[in-house]
């Protein structure tokens, strides 16, 4: 990743704030921009908020643009703070394009913040055949003694985050415990009508396997693409 374009994608991302930093990772400091930063950056146990992000940056080329647009994938809290378990670090995917100053956010998409700890992990992959890479992101989250990886796919062909699929890639809890891996050639044979894992649920000598496909569209959750937004919103004078 050049620094050069890192710095001016935070810079995108965090309009009006100091960045610094090498590699991947780096530091942003400056005021809570939405409710998502307002709960991360909290010190429950002090009643004070950090200003400072400690920043995980990866990018991708979107594809077919040529080099005008960009995928950032952003693992990040707060240095000092001790927030609510709703809102533990914060996973963002943003989208920019290629502006005369640098590069221009066009939209965000907030991951389940929820007991959210790991960095999500990305990556581009032809799952139609039609040689247009999807996204594939996984991201983690949980409560109440359930840890859920879930992977999310996203068609990027009409220029922005269309989501159309969410399902679990993996869940530990009381009450079921598999793992699900993508069957990359057996997606592709349904030119992404059908999304096809195999799935190995149970543990020790008790592991059951099964291949599960799934339609185009399920696990989405319309109140969960609400609640994105909510969270993203920017804060105003007003808000405050």
């Amino acid at each position: 990743m050049v620094l050069e374009v890192a710095v001016l994608v935070l810079h995108a991302v965090f309009p009006e704030m100091r960045v610094s930093g090498s590699g991947a990772n780096f530091r942003v400091v400056g005021p809570a921009m939405n409710k998502a930063e307002e709960c991360a950056s909290e010190d429950l146990t002090a009643d004070t908020r950090s200003n400072v992000r400690e920043v995980n940056l990866s990018l991708y080329d979107w594809p077919n643009q040529k080099g005008s647009g960009l995928i950032a994938v952003l693992q990040y809290d707060f240095r000092g703070a001790s927030p609510a378990g709703s809102c533990p670090s914060i996973g963002l995917l943003v989208h920019l394009t290629k502006v005369p100053s640098g590069w221009l956010v066009k939209e965000r998409y907030l991951f389940e913040t929820v007991h959210h700890v790991d960095a999500p992990e990305a990556r581009l992959l032809d799952l139609t055949g039609d040689g247009f890479d999807e996204l594939l992101v996984e991201s983690d989250w949980g409560g109440a003694g359930t840890r859920v990886n879930e992977l999310h796919v996203f068609d990027l062909r009409r220029g922005h985050f269309d989501e159309i699929l969410a399902e679990y890639s993996s869940i530990q809890s009381d009450e079921e415990t598999y793992t699900q891996k993508l069957d990359v050639a057996r997606t592709r044979l349904n030119r992404g009508a059908l999304f096809c894992f195999i799935k190995s649920s149970g543990s020790g000598k008790r592991v059951r396997i099964s291949t599960p496909c799934y339609k185009r569209g399920d696990g989405l959750d319309e109140h969960d693409s609400v609640t994105s937004t909510e969270w993203l919103k920017p804060i105003t004078s007003a808000s405050k």
